[in-house]
């Protein structure tokens, strides 16, 4: 029972101490690594062994840095959390219509140089039973809720959105929407440009525009 804490708790007495500055640095390689091989080869390819190879060093150097596989795993789940929402934010450019606005995400959503942005709709669930990271992937699409409900109720001032069409509806109905598409397009055989066409066709009648 002890003997898993006491060399847990030797580990960390003989850690060597670490530069911040090149610890926060090995931190950040170590997941963009593991987000690497994830946007690659799918997450359930995501274990030390991979990432130290990746990295190039041993799987115990990496308890240099991370307490735990757990706090790795958390802590990669998080960059693609914080990634999502800055992609998010810059493809609903209040400078750019709705049409145009429709197609950066899609872009952002569908196309292959965006594969990490990707990983966000491929999160397994067995991940979100983490209670600090189930409730950040909740604040994180409610944020992403409020984004696209924003960027609607800008194009129903400017007249681009009808008023039949409720902003916040409508930006729930797109997340359900991206969900079900990389979720069953897989089953469906669908390639990334045809998810791209059909989520621009769906969204086009959600919205009730055809200028897309």
């Amino acid at each position: 029972m002890y003997g898993g804490r006491i060399s847990y708790i030797n580990r960390v007495r003989t850690m060597p101490r670490i530069n911040p500055d090149y610890r926060r640095e090995a931190r950040e390689k170590i997941i963009a690594a593991a987000l690497e091989i994830a946007a690659e080869r799918g997450w359930d390819e995501v274990t030390l062994d991979a990432i130290a190879r990746n990295v190039g060093t041993s799987k115990p150097a990496l308890y240099n840095y991370f307490r735990s596989r757990e706090e790795l795993l958390r802590d990669v789940l998080f960059e693609v959390f914080r990634s999502f929402r800055g992609n998010l934010e810059t493809a609903l450019s209040p400078d750019e219509d709705l049409p145009a606005n429709i197609r950066n995400l899609s872009r952002l959503l569908f196309e292959r140089e965006h594969l990490r942005m990707n990983l966000f709709f491929q999160i397994p669930l067995s991940m979100m039973q983490d209670n600090e990271s189930g409730e950040e992937f909740i604040r994180i699409i409610e944020t992403s809720r409020n984004i696209l409900c924003d960027c609607f109720s800008r194009a129903r001032l400017r007249g681009e959105l009808s008023l039949d069409v409720d902003p916040d509806d409508a930006a729930k109905t797109l997340i359900v929407l991206i969900f079900g598409l990389h979720v069953s397009a897989p089953f469906l055989r669908m390639d990334n440009e045809e998810k791209k066409r059909a989520w621009v066709r769906y969204v086009g009648r959600i919205l009730r525009i055809a200028d897309i």
